[in-house]
């Protein structure tokens, strides 16, 4: 077996424009009912692929009505792997919040209802978890205060998720509002969320008695971070009741598996980080809740860990800051072959300023066949910040036993705008890496004038994707 990365020819300008992002999503309430059915779902994919197809068809006519030379035959594998993409990432927000809007249709239908329940629930953690009431209260003076169009908004809940994505000026020929483009964003990198037990002399210090609960955790819930691009939550860590993750209290378990940030956290100001996680029971009635709080952590701070806490457990929520920053969007895909039977695999990421790694996608090998890589990448992260004037690298590890490892790393030199792409060739599996590259707002724009917000600055169009 041997280890090759193989740099790609620089790609049509043609082909990239299947990469231009959509217009960004305007937030508005979700109406009783409004969710999508699987059979919708399947409906959507088929029609946004077919449309794209159709884009292309009709620009690669026009250029050779142009007399210019035809689009370069691509391998059918290579055609869906760009394409599939940008349905993937929109079918992953859309289910993510489907669950949300699922477990909040109570508190929408009927207002007496939904009042009764919201009151019930603000009651519990008032009684309960009041370190969790007093930060929901003092996110509404976040909100009320840095946000003035949605102060007094009762359909802006704590509850709601962002619906502000990752690549918002990955193509910089459309244009960059000058405040983005003169402006600069430092950032919030968060590495890992563990899940710990207090020690008997901590639980002592905050008199609580001993466990009611006990490993392993079947937990489910949330774990976000919100920051003055938008004051919803931007997830890390999320899972319903019906798919938990069961941590146990081995070394390498009590870590929960992240999925976010779904796009880089802005840390020119204040952030705010929350936790509202429960552990499964036999029924639903028997649930309880882990941990149920939040931190503010502000440009200043210092720290490496941020700790939530309440009665007997406590998160330990591992992150870092970062100066002057792009984001980057990575994803990784089989393009030919298969990942080699039996062998585990893990793919990092870092920048040289990262006190740790960032793990994109980690598998046992015994529980992968065909192309199931594919499946365990839609459900990892994708997110890394990296300085403006640092590079981004990649790792990769695969592992049999005592076979030995094969490694390797591909370093991307940062770019504000634009996409990245390489092969990596393990053994017989051949993959495709990508890096999509975009300006972070360094606070958000709506806070300005509609003329200053529209004030765009124009650039050279993005480089093409290539390997460094």
């Amino acid at each position: 077996m041997e280890n090759q990365a193989e740099e790609m020819e620089n790609l049509p300008e043609e082909f990239l424009n299947l990469w231009k992002k959509e217009e960004q999503e305007v937030y508005r309430r979700e109406e009783d009912g409004d969710f999508w059915t699987e059979k919708e779902k399947a409906e959507f994919r088929r029609l946004d692929k077919y449309l794209e197809e159709l884009e292309l068809e009709k620009k690669s006519k026009e250029q050779d009505d142009r007399g210019h030379k035809t689009l370069t035959a691509w391998k059918p594998s290579e055609m869906d792997f760009f394409m599939d993409f940008s349905v993937m990432l929109r079918l992953k927000v859309m289910n993510i919040r489907e669950g949300v809007h699922q477990k909040l249709l109570p508190l929408k239908q009927g207002r007496q209802e939904g009042v009764r329940a919201h009151n019930k629930l603000m009651a519990h953690f008032r009684h309960y978890f009041p370190d969790y009431h007093k930060f929901m209260l003092s996110w509404e003076a976040f909100k009320d205060l840095h946000f003035p169009w949605m102060a007094g908004n009762s359909y802006i809940t704590f509850e709601d998720i962002s619906p502000f994505e990752a690549m918002k000026y990955t193509d910089a020929d459309d244009g960059v509002p000058r405040f983005v483009y003169e402006g600069s964003s430092d950032s919030l990198q968060i590495y890992s969320v563990k899940v710990a037990g207090m020690s008997v002399q901590q639980k002592k210090k905050r008199k609580v008695a001993g466990s009611s609960t006990q490993w392993p955790l079947k937990v489910f819930g949330v774990v976000s971070v919100r920051d003055r691009i938008d004051p919803r939550r931007n997830l890390i860590f999320y899972r319903d009741r019906d798919n938990c993750q069961i941590i146990t209290q081995e070394v390498c378990d009590p870590y929960l598996e992240l999925i976010g940030p779904t796009r880089a956290v802005g840390m020119n100001h204040d952030v705010m980080i929350d936790a509202e996680l429960k552990v499964k029971g036999a029924v639903e009635r028997e649930d309880k809740y882990l941990i149920a709080d939040g931190a503010t952590l502000s440009p200043m701070f210092g720290l490496d860990l941020v700790e939530l806490t309440s009665h007997e457990w406590k998160l330990s929520i591992a992150v870092g800051g970062l100066k002057k920053c792009v984001e980057a969007m990575i994803f990784i895909q089989v393009i030919n072959g298969t990942w080699p039977i039996g062998f585990r695999g893990q793919f990092a990421a870092y920048t040289k300023a990262m006190k740790e790694k960032i793990v994109l996608m980690e598998f046992n090998g015994d529980d992968v066949i065909s192309n199931d890589v594919d499946c365990i990448m839609e459900k990892s992260r994708h997110i890394v910040s990296v300085e403006t004037s640092g590079e981004l690298i990649v790792s990769y590890q695969a592992w049999k036993g005592e076979e030995g490892v094969i490694s390797g790393k591909m370093v991307f030199k940062a770019e504000m705008s634009g996409r990245s792409f390489r092969y990596l060739n393990v053994s017989s599996c051949s993959l495709g890496v990508l890096v999509v590259w975009s300006r972070i707002e360094p606070f958000c724009g709506n806070t300005l004038s509609m003329s200053e917000r529209w004030d765009m600055m124009y650039e050279a169009p993005p480089i093409q994707a290539s390997g460094p």
